[in-house]
């Protein structure tokens, strides 16, 4: 069984009423889409950090850890080597200290997941959808990239990582089809 510790903090930003709750709900909702076969029959748990923060801190760790130089609507940060996050999805092995994490019920924790309140609302109007619709679809799309999936790796990776965005949001009952 798949046991998640999803945190979710609000540094800044006028994020709405219940915003906790829901990036909370999903984010567990997500992990066990994505694990649960892998892991069944085994006691796995897993974590991930989420703050909903603001432009000025989201473009500050952009900076620092990315190079990049302006505020995107979600950022990941994961403490693990790619083979180790595709191999919780039975893509490959872990490593022996992953392995003897998971297996030994210790806590996982996956990464961070830093998301911009003024580029979600941004974005979810000029698409013509809710701010929760938008997070939804960032926090499934930084959850992703925690889990291995990267679509700045090359235009085969960015059509895995649409199709399994595209299939977890149908999954989770998210599904809008929209302009990307």
């Amino acid at each position: 069984m798949v046991r998640h510790e999803v945190t979710v903090e609000r540094e800044s930003g006028d994020w709405g009423e219940g915003a906790e709750v829901l990036m909370r709900d999903l984010g567990c909702e997500v992990l066990d889409l994505k694990l649960r076969a892998e892991w069944e029959g085994c006691e796995v748990r897993v974590g991930v950090d989420v703050s909903l923060s603001d432009d000025e801190r989201v473009r500050e760790m952009n900076r620092e850890w990315r190079g990049g130089g302006e505020a995107t609507g979600v950022l990941s940060f994961s403490p693990y080597g790619e083979e180790d996050v595709r191999g919780l999805l039975g893509e490959g092995g872990v490593s022996e200290e992953v392995e003897q994490r998971l297996r030994g019920g210790q806590v996982l924790v996956l990464g961070d997941v830093v998301m911009s309140w003024s580029v979600l609302k941004r974005q979810s109007e000029e698409l013509g959808i809710s701010w929760e619709e938008r997070g939804s679809w960032l926090l499934v799309h930084g959850f992703l990239h925690l889990l291995g999936y990267d679509h700045e790796r090359g235009e085969e990776e960015a059509r895995e990582m649409e199709f399994e965005e595209d299939d977890v949001r149908r999954r989770c009952g998210l599904w809008k089809e929209v302009k990307r």
